[in-house]
This record gives C-alpha cells, sequence and structure tokens, in this order.
C-alpha cells in the first residue's frame, strides 16, 4: 500500500563500496522525469521501492553513483548506465 516493491537481481557487476554505490531509478517513456528507488552496494539480490506506478515510469535503470554533498549537482543521476531494463507497459515507438 505504501507503494511497489522491486526485486533486482543482476549478478556479474562488481561490489562497490565507501563513497561508490548503485542507484536505481524508474523512468517515463520520454526519459525527462527520473524516480529513485534505492541504493545498493551490489545488484546479486536487492530490493528498491517505488512511491509511483509502473504504468507511467515503466524503465528501470541502474547507474554507478559516487557519494556527493546536499547542494552538489552530482546528487542528480551519474547518467552511467550500468542496467536497463522495461519493467512496465512498452514505451511507445519500443
Amino acid at each position: 500500500a505504501s507503494g511497489i516493491r522491486l526485486e533486482l537481481r543482476a549478478e556479474g557487476l562488481p561490489r562497490r563500496d565507501g563513497g561508490d554505490f548503485y542507484e536505481g531509478w524508474l523512468k517515463n517513456c520520454e526519459g525527462t522525469l527520473l524516480v529513485p528507488i534505492g541504493t545498493f552496494h551490489d545488484l546479486d539480490d536487492a530490493i528498491g521501492w517505488a512511491g509511483v506506478g509502473l504504468d507511467e515510469f515503466p524503465v528501470l535503470t541502474v547507474t554507478a553513483e559516487s557519494v556527493a554533498g546536499p547542494q552538489d549537482v552530482l546528487q542528480g543521476s551519474s547518467g552511467d548506465v550500468v542496467l536497463k531494463a522495461q519493467v512496465g507497459p512498452a514505451c511507445p515507438g519500443g
């Protein structure tokens, strides 16, 4: 009732520790809106949560990230996508 639980299993990616981590995102079809679903050291058995529906945000991406200060522009997605999957209805045009 409080959101959507997303189970991620992507074995083979190296563990990220210290100030480095993975971050999961849900993205709309246009790629203009991102919703964070959590941060992870590895993706062998990770759980993310989203407060939006997969019908509006059907694309899952995972990026490689590093720690940044609270007002730093780097708090957003690095854009360094290591995983991408369609988790909701197909986007128009593929």
